[in-house]
């Protein structure tokens, strides 16, 4: 489980350049407009970067609207973590975060509006995105392709959500 974020996976050991993301549109998509250049946490930048994208863009579109461009940034995912996968010569790099975007967009997307909301929801999302409890553990372990990239963190989200609307209800 905690090994993906392991030094010596060799995912980890090739750092991302600002000239490789905008290389290539996928490279683009994948690293979420660079979001995913930080050596350290890159999937909480990236986490960060779609919840913002969120904040902002929430007031003009709708949950169904969160749902089709989450969907439409999947099938894009898909595509650019496996054009990544191929330039870099491993799987899932640490930079590749358009897939934090999806999992941060969806949850959001199913939440109640409103700051506590959302930091419970990112705050979640993060432990069962680096967690990976089953079975979102064999999706990141199984499916070596931007399928599974993508996929783990839909999961983790789903995951997330019951949690937060869990503690909603108790709390509220």
């Amino acid at each position: 489980m905690l090994q993906k974020y392991d030094e010596s996976n060799p995912a980890n050991q090739i750092e991302l350049t600002s000239r490789f993301v905008w290389s290539h549109p996928a490279h683009m998509i994948a690293t979420f407009f660079g979001a995913g250049l930080p050596s350290k946490a890159p999937g909480t930048y990236g986490t960060l970067a779609g919840a913002l994208a969120f904040i902002v863009l929430s007031p003009a579109v709708s949950t169904a609207g969160w749902v089709l461009l989450a969907l439409v940034l999947f099938a894009a995912g898909i595509w650019a973590s496996d054009k990544v996968s191929r330039d870099l010569g491993v799987n899932d790099h640490k930079g590749v975060v358009v897939d934090e975007v999806v999992g941060i967009w969806l949850l959001f997307a199913f939440l109640p509006a409103g700051t506590a909301w959302w930091i419970a929801g990112f705050v979640a999302f993060r432990f069962f995105d680096i967690m990976k409890l089953p079975p979102v553990d064999v999706i990141d372990e199984k499916m070596k392709n931007g399928v599974g990239v993508m996929l783990d963190d839909v999961v983790a989200a789903f995951y997330a959500w019951v949690v937060v609307n869990i503690l909603g209800w108790l709390l509220g």
